[in-house]
């Protein structure tokens, strides 16, 4: 582990990929413990990112990945698979906290994910602000210890979310910010396994 008393500007919100694949061979692991109070977290995803295997533990910080390109105009596809990550003592509790931007995909397949919190997002993604922006998430075969939740934003933008076989305490909808009334994400949901089958996450802690 590497540690500063400052990071540089371009380093706050971590280690940012973009237009890469990058795949972890078995036994290799990645791991970040620092304690601050800003938008921070190890990895931060640009556009066009594929992680593969992915082993992380991250603790401290705001997210273990940060995956937020909500108002990028051009299209981009960011994929997670084969992926562990695990949180300690994250400020947002979430182990992917995430905004879909205009004509973007996510992928998240075969992952576990565990941020030591009960009845939390355990991983996030909420829709954009720009108008008429469409976006979609695909998440197969992951596992959640807490909450999946995909929040609504914005106005005219939608957001399809696609969750199959799946397995989390709670897989819903919820408002992104108090102000958030326009329901525009689609989710469509099968074969997971949950504690319950309400869609509805707004009575939950963040």
């Amino acid at each position: 582990e590497t540690m500063w008393e400052e990071p540089p500007d371009e380093f706050k919100r971590g280690i940012f990929i973009h237009d890469r694949k990058i795949t972890f061979l078995p036994g290799s692991k990645l791991k970040c413990i620092w304690y601050r109070d800003d938008n921070w977290s190890p990895l931060y995803s640009g556009g066009n990112v594929v992680l593969e295997g992915l082993d992380l533990y991250a603790e401290g910080m705001l997210y273990a990945i940060h995956d937020d390109l909500w108002h990028w105009d051009a299209p981009y596809i960011n994929e997670y698979r084969r992926c562990r990550i695990v949180g300690r003592k994250l400020k947002n509790a979430n182990c992917i906290g995430g905004g879909v931007a205009r004509n973007a995909r996510i992928i998240i397949d075969s992952c576990w994910f565990d941020n030591g919190v009960k009845n939390s997002l355990t991983v996030r993604y909420h829709n954009t602000d720009i108008p008429d922006a469409a976006g979609d998430i695909w998440i197969t075969n992951s596992w959640f210890n807490g909450y999946l939740g995909l929040c609504y934003y914005g106005g005219t933008s939608h957001l399809d979310v696609y969750v199959n076989g799946c397995k989390a305490e709670k897989i819903g909808t919820r408002r992104e910010t108090p102000d958030s009334w326009i329901r525009n994400i689609d989710l469509y949901s099968w074969n997971n396994e949950q504690k319950s089958d309400t869609q509805n996450l707004e009575d939950m802690r963040e």
